[in-house]
């Protein structure tokens, strides 16, 4: 991240100290290109010998780890005793280790959001971070792959300080399923919002203690607050009324399970890439995010800046993870690592991206296996990293649960009406082309609604817009717009879906080179196949309209004020659409 037209170096930047490099375990090389093309000089997992030399004068945080590869499991599966033992080295993870924000938890966090947005209420920290924005190119799967192992690789080495063996691996939560009987969100996600103290001394933030963030520079502690008083940085209980909430915005109004089904389906690796980063990863950001209006802190989870501070964030990168790694099992998937070879020559040096998109990964440390700094090259091979999904235990298009019909309210009924019966023979998606970043500040939800465009019929939706909008063809959102919660906007007639938008704030003057250079335009679709069903309008005569509501002002605006263009009705399930769509 730096200012708008600030040329790119090769070399780290200054702010990043030896200490922040080597807070991961391993120091950080900035050498040479990467060279690719000499063998790998071990087979081994990218895990240490717990015998060298040296190893008991470390800190516990860069001590090597054992050999044996773990299993990540899900969430929802865990035993007692496993879920008490990650939730323990969790919490040793979030223990200062010289003085305030001196934690493993807030430097590993700190890497995705950095301390320069105004947003994050950290920019007059002392020792300044940049961020990392891996959003919008192809190898967001892959730097946030590392990403993940680095966090693992931290809680395995907090369960070894805490007396176990360090075989444990990171959690990951399943958003497309609510286990029968059991909570949406896991149970130790939940554990984790719920802790309340910090070394026997109540926690007013929650799993944030008082010492979480670092000093300013005048050496004052941090502890930004919102307009109503409450700390920024915050947990708070869970309960079974926003659970509910929070499965129906994953799996009814973002349609995470359609997306990730279209995502395993598609056949070009480059831009299935593109189209996990799109949905369901930003669908789930911005989903929990949604949820900021009524459950204080999850909004954190719905802006870059802040997202890699929520406990949430890293269980669902843990999924996202687990379901690129069943996208490599497909068969467009396993030519992905031949993809990468083929395009490493036309990558070049990009913003942030020193021997371009699958080259070296920063602030990544040195690979055991190759003993060179993580790259693209060591993605494809999750056995090589060190760890492994269960067997049976990735997705596969024919395993994900068949959508839910999409609750849509219809003229004269008391409540949302569910669509019977299979889909239509041809999907359909609203589809936001080309959004530019830029003109768009911050992440944002995007609701879909449907009308009917024949001005002739006089009842069914097109009589109740006509008699409580205005015409059909002039379709307005409520003129109290911006006071309208999430729930209200889904509870206005018509509505089929909602897509998302995961952006950094573009109003700042703080820039990222990544969203300026690499990617400065984004697509956001949401498949409404069954709700357009259930609102028995010809596909012929469908009209779409849209509002946007901003995770972070939590107010909803029309698209004009979110810098988003109007939707467009796609023949195309796939949020990333590979083939043109069809204007509607």
């Amino acid at each position: 991240v730096r200012k708008a037209g600030e040329s790119q170096s090769q070399e780290p930047p200054a702010s990043l100290s030896p200490a922040f490099l080597t807070s991961m375990g391993n120091a950080c090389s900035h050498g040479a290109p990467l060279d690719d093309t000499k063998p790998l000089p071990s087979t081994d997992p990218a895990v240490e010998d717990p015998d060298d030399d040296g190893a008991a004068v470390r800190p516990w945080y860069q001590r090597p780890l054992p050999l044996t590869p773990v299993t990540r499991k899900s969430a929802h599966e865990l035993t007692a005793a496993e879920e008490d033992r990650i939730l323990a080295a969790w919490l040793r993870m979030m223990r200062n280790e010289d003085g305030p924000g001196t934690s493993r938890y807030f430097r590993l966090a700190l890497i995705h959001g950095g301390s320069s947005w105004p947003s994050t209420h950290l920019a007059a920290m002392q020792n300044p971070v940049p961020s990392y924005c891996t959003h919008g190119v192809e190898c967001f799967p892959n730097w946030h792959r590392i990403y993940m192992l680095e966090f693992e690789q931290t809680l395995r080495r907090a369960d070894l300080e805490n007396g176990g063996d360090g075989n444990i691996g990171l959690p990951y939560w399943d958003w497309t399923r609510q286990p029968e009987g059991g909570p949406f969100l896991p149970s130790l996600a939940q554990r984790l919002m719920a802790t309340n103290e910090y070394d026997g001394v109540p926690s007013e933030g929650g799993l944030f203690h008082a010492t979480f963030l670092p000093l300013d520079q005048q050496g004052n502690q941090l502890a930004p607050r919102e307009e109503d008083g409450t700390l920024f940085y915050k947990t708070n209980p869970w309960n079974s009324r926003v659970d509910a909430e929070l499965r129906t915005y994953c799996l009814e109004w973002f349609g995470v399970g359609e997306s990730l089904q279209a995502y395993l389906e598609m056949s070009d690796p480059r831009r299935a890439a593109l189209a996990l980063d799109a949905a369901p990863h930003g669908s789930v950001h911005v989903a929990v995010g949604s949820l900021g209006r009524r459950e204080r802190g999850t909004e954190m989870v719905g802006q870059v800046p802040t997202a890699g501070f929520h406990p949430l964030f890293w269980l669902h990168h843990c999924n996202v993870d687990r379901a690129y790694e069943s996208f490599l099992q497909t068969p467009a998937g396993r030519g992905a690592e031949a993809a990468f070879y083929a395009n490493r020559f036309l990558d070049g040096r990009e913003a942030g991206f020193p021997d371009g998109q699958w080259g070296r990964y920063e602030p990544f440390g040195v690979n055991p296996r190759t003993r060179e700094q993580y790259a693209g090259r060591d993605t494809f091979d999750i056995a090589l990293l060190g760890y492994s999904y269960p067997p049976g235990g990735l997705y596969t298009p024919a395993s994900l649960q068949a959508p839910r019909p999409r609750g849509v309210l219809l003229p004269g009924s008391p409540g949302p009406v569910e669509l019977a019966g299979p889909p239509g023979p041809v999907p359909a998606s609203a589809v936001f082309r080309d959004v530019v970043k830029l003109k768009v500040d911050g992440s944002k939800a995007l609701f879909v609604y449907a009308s009917d465009a024949d001005a002739s019929g006089g009842g069914g939706l097109l009589g109740w817009v006509a008699g409580s909008l205005g015409s059909p063809r002039e379709w307005r959102p409520p003129k109290s717009l911006a006071d309208q919660a999430p729930e209200a906007l889904q509870a206005l007639p018509g509505f089929v879906g909602a897509a998302s938008l995961f952006c950094l704030p573009t109003a700042d003057v703080v820039k990222c080179d990544n969203c300026l250079r690499n990617a400065p335009t984004t697509t956001a679709s949401v498949d409404i196949t069954r709700a357009l069903a259930a609102l028995r309008i010809p596909r012929e005569r469908v009209r779409l309209h849209a509002v946007a509501y901003d995770i972070a002002t939590k107010t909803a605006m029309t698209l004009e004020a979110a810098g988003v263009p109007q939707p467009i009705l796609s023949d195309c399930s796939s949020h990333v659409a590979e083939e043109e769509p069809t204007p509607s």
